[in-house]
C-alpha cells in the first residue's frame, strides 16, 4: 500500500520528466519519439488528470476547447467507413494519432501539473533539443566535407540529417520565437540575453544553410512580428526598428555569402510568373506544387462533401497525375503539398472547416490572451501548413498536435511581457 501511494505521489513528476525527454527528442524524430509519447501516455493512463479531472472540465472551458482538437482525428476516423485502402488507412491512422492523445491527456491533466517554471523548463528543453539536433547535423556536415570536398554538405538536405529541411526549418521558427520570448521577460543577467541573441543568429543562419523556401518565410515572419510587437506594443521603437534593420542586413549579406539558398529563392519566382499550365512536369519544386495543387482541386471538386476516403488520399492524388501525365509526381507519389488541399481531399468540406476553424479560433484566442507564442507558433504552421501537408508525417503531425494543445494549456502563463 505505501508503494502504491509513493507511486501515486511520484507520478506527475514522472509524467514531467518524461515529456521533458520527449522536448528534447522531439527535432530529431525517429522510433525513440514515438517510444516516448507511448511512455507518457501509459503514466497518463495509470491516472488521468493527477487532479480534480470533472473540476477541470466544470470550472475551464479551457479544457473542453482542448480537447475539441481531437476532433480532427475523429473525422479522419470516421472516413475509414468509405475507404477502399485500409493498409494505407491504418497507416496513415497511426502516423495521425498524436492528433488524438495529446488534446485527450492535455485536456483531462489538472492544471497544477505544469505551473509556469515547469512550463519554462519544458521549453528550453525544447530549445536545447534543436541545438543539439543542428549541432549534430553540423558535425555530419562537416564529415561529409571532409570526404567529398563538396560546399553542398553545408546546404539543403545534404545538411538536415534527420528530417526535410522543412520540417527541421520548422521546429527551429519555433526555438526562435520562445528565445525571443525568454528574452523579452528579462529575468536573466546580460551575460545570459548575450548568449541568447547569438543562439538567435546561428539559428538564422542555419536556416538559411537549409534553403527551405517555407523556413525563411517563417523566419522572416517570426522576426518582422516580433518588431511590430516592439514597436506598437512595447513602445521600444529604437529596439524594434533596430531588429527590422537587423532583418534587413541579415538577408543582404545572407544573398552575397550564401548564393545557391538564393538562387532557390529567384527560380521560385520564375516559376510563378512564368506558369504554364499546358507543363505536367518539371524539376523545380515550385513548378511542381503548382501542378500538385491543381490535381488537388480537381479531386476536391468531384469529393467536395465526403472527400475519398481517409485511406484512398494517395490513391486519388496517383490517379490524377496518371491521367495528367505527370510521370515525375507520379514515380515519387508525391502528396498534395498543402495540408489544407490534403484534408479536404481525404474528408472532404467537413475536415477542412474543422483544420481552419481550429487555427482562426485558436488564433483569436491566443490575441485575447496576448500570447506572442502561441500566435507565432500558429502563424509558423499556417504559413508551412500551405506548402507541405504536415500532418502526413510525424515529424509534422508530433510537432504541431503537442505543442498546439500544451500552448493553448498554459495560455496565461505564456502572455507577451508587459
Amino acid at each position: 500500500m505505501n508503494i502504491l501511494q509513493k507511486y501515486k505521489s511520484l507520478r506527475p513528476e514522472v509524467y514531467f520528466y518524461l515529456m521533458l525527454v520527449f522536448a528534447l527528442l522531439m527535432p530529431f524524430n525517429g522510433l525513440v519519439v514515438s517510444y516516448s509519447i507511448g511512455l507518457i501516455f501509459l503514466i497518463w493512463l495509470s491516472g488521468p488528470g493527477f487532479g480534480n479531472v470533472r473540476g477541470s472540465f466544470r470550472h475551464g472551458a479551457k479544457h473542453w476547447w482542448i480537447l475539441s482538437f481531437s476532433l480532427l482525428y475523429l473525422l479522419y476516423l470516421a472516413g475509414l467507413a468509405y475507404t477502399r485502402n485500409l493498409t494505407y488507412a491504418g497507416e496513415d491512422m497511426q502516423t495521425k494519432l498524436s492528433l488524438l492523445l495529446f488534446p485527450l491527456m492535455l485536456s483531462l491533466t489538472d492544471d497544477a501539473v505544469f505551473d509556469t517554471k515547469k512550463t519554462h523548463t519544458l521549453l528550453r528543453t525544447f530549445i536545447a533539443g534543436v541545438f543539439l539536433c543542428t549541432l549534430t547535423c553540423l558535425i555530419h556536415a562537416f564529415i561529409q566535407y571532409f570526404a567529398s570536398h563538396s560546399k553542398m554538405a553545408f546546404y539543403y538536405t545534404n545538411l538536415s540529417w534527420f528530417q526535410h529541411t522543412t520540417y527541421l526549418s520548422m521546429y527551429i521558427s519555433f526555438a526562435i520565437t520562445l528565445l525571443f520570448y525568454f528574452l523579452l521577460l528579462n529575468r536573466m543577467s546580460k551575460m545570459i540575453k548575450v548568449l541568447i541573441i547569438l543562439l538567435i543568429v546561428y539559428f538564422s543562419v542555419f536556416i538559411v544553410l537549409l534553403s527551405s523556401k517555407a523556413g525563411i518565410l517563417t523566419l522572416s515572419l517570426v522576426m518582422f512580428v516580433m518588431a511590430f510587437y516592439l514597436l506598437f506594443f512595447r513602445r521600444r521603437v529604437i529596439l524594434g526598428i533596430s531588429l527590422i534593420g537587423s532583418v534587413v542586413l541579415f538577408f543582404l549579406l545572407a544573398s552575397f555569402l550564401f548564393p545557391n539558398v538564393y538562387s532557390r529563392i529567384e527560380r521560385t519566382r520564375k516559376a510563378i510568373e512564368n506558369y504554364d499550365s499546358g507543363v505536367r512536369n518539371s524539376e523545380e519544386s515550385t513548378d511542381a506544387r503548382l501542378l500538385i495543387w491543381k490535381s488537388a482541386v480537381e479531386i476536391i471538386r468531384e469529393h467536395p462533401l465526403s472527400g475519398v476516403g481517409t485511406g484512398d488520399v494517395k490513391d486519388a492524388l496517383l490517379e490524377k497525375y496518371n491521367e495528367k501525365g505527370m510521370t515525375d509526381a507520379l514515380s515519387h507519389q508525391l502528396n498534395a503539398h498543402n495540408q489544407f488541399l490534403q484534408t479536404g481531399i481525404a474528408i472532404g468540406l467537413a475536415g477542412t472547416t474543422v483544420l481552419l476553424a481550429m487555427f482562426i479560433l485558436a488564433l483569436i484566442y491566443a490575441i485575447k490572451n496576448r500570447n506572442i507564442v502561441y500566435l507565432l507558433f500558429l502563424g509558423i504552421n499556417a504559413v508551412n501548413f500551405l506548402f507541405e501537408s504536415i500532418l502526413e508525417t510525424q515529424n509534422g503531425v508530433v510537432f504541431y498536435a503537442f505543442f498546439n494543445a500544451f500552448l493553448f494549456y498554459k495560455i496565461k502563463e505564456l502572455r507577451w511581457p508587459e
